[in-house]
């Protein structure tokens, strides 16, 4: 996918693009978690909220276990407004890695 011609990818966007993908090289091919999190962030960064969201929430669907998801779905509740759910997901973050230093500074920050 060309992230610089997309001004606002949904996930329905990403699973077609995986979908064809896979008709190409008749196998099935998903995409993995850092994939879906670099398309929620270029959401994210173009203020596409609302798809960036989408994005994040479905990648945490794909991959309930990994710490980084909660932590990008607690930047776009950040950036959203919702301080309340940026909080429950950098707390899911940090519970998962509490090594995680990006969401220990988010949490205490928010918490201050």
């Amino acid at each position: 996918m060309n992230f610089c011609n997309t001004s606002n990818m949904s996930y329905s966007d990403i699973q077609q693009h995986f979908e064809q993908l896979s008709r190409k090289l008749g196998l099935p091919i998903k995409p993995d978690e850092g994939y879906i999190n670099h398309c929620g962030y270029v959401q994210l960064l173009a203020g596409n909220l609302k798809s960036a969201y989408i994005i994040f929430k479905q990648n945490i669907q794909c991959y309930p276990h990994s710490f980084n998801v909660y932590d990008s779905m607690g930047e776009v509740c950040l950036a959203m407004g919702e301080k309340g759910l940026a909080i429950l997901n950098y707390e899911k973050s940090i519970a998962m890695n509490p090594n995680h230093l990006h969401g220990r500074k988010m949490l205490k920050k928010l918490k201050a």
